[in-house]
Order: structure tokens, then sequence, then C-alpha cells
């Protein structure tokens, strides 16, 4: 199917899209890492505060639509047995 039974480069489209999101998921992890830090280092700033609830607000609307995506890269890779991108 899609990556296994497609051409060549549909497996190369996929495996770099692949390694996009991963690069993705790397940044969210550094990003989540270093507001965590401020938490640490400022628990009780009101600014600080504001800044973790934008990041929670934003951090969920991500991960919303990250579900979205990756539910429809599912479907298209598996049930249609085409490359996502390509």
């Amino acid at each position: 199917m899609g990556l296994t039974l497609g051409e060549l480069g549909n497996v190369t489209v996929n495996v770099s899209m692949a390694v996009v999101f991963g690069l993705v998921g790397g940044f969210l992890l550094w990003r989540t890492r270093a507001t965590a830090t401020l938490h640490r280092t400022h628990p009780a700033d009101p600014a600080v505060e504001t800044v973790l609830r934008t990041q929670l607000i934003a951090n969920l609307a991500m991960a919303l639509l990250g579900l979205v995506f990756a539910s429809a890269a599912a479907l298209r890779v598996w049930r249609e047995a085409v490359p996502v991108f390509g």
C-alpha cells in the first residue's frame, strides 16, 4: 500500500514529511522545557502566569489541529494507498 508498494518517490515523500513532523515535535519539546524553566525560575510573577496561560491555549489549539491533520494523513495513506504529499 502507500508506504510499501508505491513508487520509490512516494516513499521518499512520506519519509521526508515524517522527518519534518519529527522536527516540529522536537521544537515543541524544546519550547515546553523552556516554558517549564521560566515557570520554575519566576513562579509568582503575574506576567509569567499570562505567558503560561497563552502557551496553554496555543498548545491545546496545536494539539487539536495536529490530531486532525494526523488523522487525515493516516486515512489517506492506509485507506487510499497513496502518499500524503505528492
